[in-house]
Formats: C-alpha cells, sequence, structure tokens
C-alpha cells in the first residue's frame, strides 16, 4: 500500500465509513511504518472523539480538547467532525430520533465552539500558527525542541512558546526571531529555557552554550532578561554574546549597555559597548578589562588573549564562541605578569591549551578564512627557529594548521616576521608569507595575517602592507632573492583538529620565542585592511587597578 491509499483509508476511518476490515488493514499498515503508525493513533484519538459527539456532548468536549492539546493536526480534526455533521444532516429526518435531531443542532454550535477553542489553544501551543511571540527561523545540525511532554526536531516557522526548552547538539544551530525583531542565534552545545516568549517579555534560562542577542529597544519596565548559573543579564536593547560554562559565564557586549548581576555575590554592574565580563562562582563582574577592547573589531572572534589576568598560570580566552580555550603556563618562572598588563617571557617556556583546540579549526573551516593577529615586544630581533609567537602545529616539522613566528636567519629572512601554513604534503608550504627584513624590532608592535576563502593573503605590520611579496623595500637585492606569494592554497578544510594552541613556543618546546605579549587573537575570517587598521589604532589592551583587583578570586 503506497502512501496515498494509505491516506485515503485513513481518511475513511476518521469520518466513520470505514469497514472492520479497512480498519484492520489501516492498523496493518500503520505497523509497516513508524510515521504512518503515528499518524493512525492520531486518527483513532479523534475518531473516538467523533463516536462521542453521538452520545455523550460532555465527553466529546472533553476528548475533543484532549485531541486538539495532543495533536498537531488539528486541521484534520475539524475536517472529520465537518464531514460527520454534514452526512448527518443529509439523513433522512424520519430516520432520525428526536435526540438524534436535538445533538445534529447541538453539534453545529459545539463545531463553532471548539473551533474557537482550537484556535485559541492552538495560538498558545501549535507549530505552524501565526507569528505570536517567538519563531524559529533557521536550524542546521543536531537540534530538538521540548515543550511539556514532547520533543520535535524545529524547522523553519516552528513556534517557541513559554516553557520551550532548545537543546543542540555538537553541530546544532538555532536562529529564533520575536515580533518586535529580537533575533537570537544559538550555537553548539547548548541548553536554553524559554520561560516567558511572548511579545511583552522576554525571559531566558541559558544552562549552558553560547548565545548571540541582537535585542530590539525594550520597554524599560519590561526588559528582556537573560539567566545563567553565574549571572543574571538585562538588556533594553543592544547587541551582545554570552557563553555559559561550567565554571564561569563570559558576557560580550557589541553595542549599548546592559546591567549584570552576579548571583554569588549580587554585584550589580553596567557593561558598555566593547567590554567583556567574566563571572563565576567566586569570580567578581570585570567590566571593560576583560574584553577586546574598545574599537576592535569582534565578529568573527574564536580565541583572544589579552595577558590581563595579573597573576597565577591560567591565560583566559576571552572570545564568546565554543568552549573557552584557556592556556596552562607550564613553565612559571620563566614568565612574570607586567604591571599595566600582559605577560613577558624572559626565558624559553610552554604555554600551550590543555586540550586540542578543535573550535578554532572547526570555526575556520565553515568559512575557509582566519586571521592572525597579535600584539608583541619581541625581547630580540636576533631570534631563530622560526620562534614561534603563536601555533597550531603538532610540533617543531611536524605538519601544521598554521604559524606565526620571527626569523633573523640568512638574506631575505634578516628580523622578519614569517607565516607558514599547512600544506598539501608534509610541514612546508609553497612559498612563506613573510614581511620585509628589518621590520621585528624590540618596539611594541602590532602584526596580522590574513588568507581569505580563494586564498589571497594580507600580512601588515603597525597598520601597513609588510608582505614582502606586495611592498616595496629599499634594497633592491628583494627583487632578486624573493619569490613572490600574494596568494596560497585554501587548505582550512585539511586542518588537523586534534592540535593544541601554543603561544611564545610549540607545544613540545622546540622553538621558543622570548618577549612580551599583549594580545593574541584568532579569527574565522579574513579581517579587512581597514579591519586590521581599527584594531592597530585601537593599541594594545591595558589593565586598570581596578579591574585587576576585582579579577582575583574571592
Amino acid at each position: 500500500m503506497n502512501d496515498a491509499e494509505y491516506q485515503i483509508l485513513l481518511d475513511k476511518c476518521l469520518d466513520g465509513t470505514a469497514t472492520e476490515a479497512e480498519h484492520d488493514t489501516a492498523i496493518a499498515a500503520a505497523e509497516q511504518a513508524p510515521e504512518r503508525d503515528a499518524a493512525m493513533a492520531e486518527a483513532t484519538a479523534m475518531d473516538a472523539a467523533l463516536h462521542a459527539l453521538e452520545l455523550d456532548r460532555e465527553a466529546f468536549a472533553t476528548r475533543a480538547m484532549q485531541t486538539v492539546t495532543a495533536s498537531d493536526a488539528h486541521d484534520r480534526f475539524a475536517s472529520g467532525l465537518r464531514r460527520r455533521l454534514e452526512r448527518q444532516q443529509a439523513a433522512p429526518a424520519a430516520a432520525r430520533p428526536a435526540w438524534a435531531r436535538w445533538i445534529t443542532g447541538l453539534a453545529a454550535l459545539l463545531l463553532i465552539g471548539v473551533g474557537v477553542l482550537i484556535t485559541a489553544q492552538w495560538s498558545r501551543i501549535g507549530v505552524d500558527a501565526a507569528p505570536r511571540g517567538a519563531l524559529v527561523r533557521a536550524v542546521t545540525g543536531q537540534v530538538r525542541l521540548v515543550h511539556a511532554d514532547r520533543t520535535v526536531r524545529p524547522a523553519a516557522g516552528t513556534r517557541v512558546v513559554a516553557g520551550s526548552a532548545i537543546e543542540t547538539g555538537a553541530d546544532g544551530y538555532v536562529r529564533v526571531q520575536y515580533e518586535d525583531n529580537t533575533r537570537l542565534e544559538l550555537t553548539e552545545n547548548t541548553s536554553i529555557l524559554f520561560e516567558r516568549a511572548d511579545g511583552a517579555r522576554k525571559t531566558l534560562r541559558l544552562a549552558k552554550g553560547g548565545l548571540l542577542a541582537d535585542v530590539a529597544p525594550q520597554k524599560p519596565q519590561h526588559p528582556m532578561t537573560v539567566s545563567t548559573p553565574h549571572a543574571h543579564i538585562v538588556v533594553v536593547g543592544t547587541r551582545f554574546r554570552v557563553l555559559a560554562g561550567p565554571h564561569r559565564t563570559t558576557v560580550q557586549n557589541v553595542t549599548g549597555t546592559l546591567q549584570i548581576v552576579n548571583r554569588s555575590s549580587n554585584e550589580h554592574r553596567v557593561l558598555t559597548a566593547g567590554s567583556t565580563a567574566m563571572i563565576g562562582h567566586t569570580t567578581r563582574i570585570v567590566s571593560g578589562a576583560a574584553g577586546s577592547g574598545a574599537g576592535r573589531v569582534s565578529d568573527g572572534l574564536v580565541a583572544l588573549y589579552t595577558f590581563r589576568e595579573g597573576k597565577g598560570t591560567t591565560v583566559s580566552d576571552l572570545a564568546v564562541f565554543g568552549t573557552p580555550l584557556d592556556l596552562s603556563i607550564r613553565d612559571a618562572a620563566a614568565v612574570a605578569w607586567l604591571p599595566d598588563g600582559g605577560l613577558a617571557v624572559r626565558a624559553p617556556a610552554r604555554i600551550a591549551s590543555d586540550r586540542p583546540a578543535r573550535k578554532i579549526v572547526e570555526g575556520c573551516r565553515a568559512s575557509r578564512e582566519f586571521t592572525i593577529e597579535a600584539w608583541v615586544r619581541p625581547r630580540l630581533v636576533e631570534q631563530y627557529g622560526p620562534a614561534r609567537i603563536v601555533s597550531l602545529a603538532g610540533g617543531a616539522g611536524a605538519t601544521r594548521n598554521f604559524m606565526l613566528g620571527i626569523d633573523s636567519g640568512d638574506w631575505p629572512w634578516k628580523h622578519a616576521y614569517v607565516v607558514r601554513l599547512r600544506a598539501t604534503e608534509g610541514a612546508g608550504t609553497p612559498g612563506n608569507p613573510m614581511s620585509g627584513p628589518g621590520t621585528v624590532t624590540t618596539r611594541l608592535t602590532h602584526v596580522a595575517f590574513a588568507r581569505d576563502r580563494v586564498g589571497t593573503i594580507r600580512l601588515m605590520v603597525n597598520g601597513e602592507d609588510a608582505n614582502a611579496a606586495t611592498c616595496r623595500f629599499a634594497d633592491s637585492r628583494l627583487q632578486h632573492t624573493l619569490t613572490p606569494v600574494r596568494q596560497l592554497p585554501n587548505l582550512c578544510s585539511e586542518w588537523n583538529d586534534e592540535f593544541r594552541l601554543a603561544i611564545a613556543n610549540e607545544v613540545g618546546g622546540e622553538r621558543p620565542w622570548l618577549g612580551d605579549l599583549h594580545l593574541v587573537a584568532v579569527y574565522a575570517r579574513a579581517l579587512s585592511q581597514d579591519e586590521v587598521r581599527r584594531n592597530y589604532a585601537a593599541g594594545p589592551p591595558r589593565r586598570k587597578a581596578r579591574a585587576a583587583q576585582s579579577n582575583s578570586d574571592s
């Protein structure tokens, strides 16, 4: 039996014209496929409610409402009810007793009433109804919506109502939009409860994972609120990101202002545009000191280190993307925290993530672009290897995803910033992007390397083009010794997601770099020249005294 034949048989069961044999056939067909079985169960429930119409109006009303609230097919229910009433009315009057004529008239009234109840009930729990409250606009990957005892995979147009929860898997993504154009984007491994989802009030509880919210202006008496295990966030209109982890919540405010309440200390703070706060069970809120800095580009950040911890052996990842990829300092005696912010690496040290940098790899694979950025002050211009500033690789000489460092070898590598990327084979690349000779100094320097999805590269030092293949240098010998490297194959799809991120060295300690680190950032997109210059103009992060105090554990 094909689907069309099964549908005809199901309709006959529903409108009461199916024979006993046809009922048995429909049941047997339903047992062969889960989707048919669900449809048959739905039809059976509605058929019971329709039969009750001829026996007990109270029982009918009760079953009708149960059917409406438990089923997605209210149109099928109303259609079956209408056909049964029409068939009753077409029957000869003499063939019907008085009680049947009375019940027919009553049924007409009940049809109108049930239609109203269906509409009202479905406006609260339906799936494809008019856009009140919030609607799902896009879904990819593993996602499920839970409401009461129902669990479904949402689709575009699915309504999100009060009491609904959305959970995403390792590859899940959902975009939800309210009728006032407030938009929410849920990233992977996220669990969020919509405590209130009507247009007037928006109350969310983010148990874990990431949320990007673009909030339309709200009434001051009815702000949007987001609660995590560590903080309450109160918003009247702004764009912000939240990442709720097991030990802390990170909030990055992109535009406007918002209020944050630390649930542990009950401390209230206002977070301004361009600022980030980290809130933990024992960590106070840091306002305007833990973020990327005012004026910096934040879109596309997958890892961000500003070295403003001031003490300890952990460098915190402040990017609101995925699970934070914090770095551990394994040679604490070799480093020192700088009073105004930054980390001085005075002797060879190993500073690396404890786990693979999968969020960086996954972000760059998806976009097929990336940018590496750093604010550094080299201690020496004579460093070899190249000496690694930042590396995502399996070690020196091993296959790598990327590396940014400095080299002081033979001409034309003398005192140059060097980038090495993953190649088709082995660890090398078909040409190494590098800056011109003499660009490495002991002064505070901003360096950025970007590659877009078609393979075009950009290497900039202090806001200016420094790619030896594209800019001009005074020494004419460069024209004879350099192979221009303006473009490289895009191999992000081949990146190894088991590599750990390391700074100031390789993970194994073979290529040490000495100097002061003020910022290291990785973007899953290629920053434009103007964006690189914007980050350069914003300057390196600075650590304020109050911020340093409030960032310590109580």
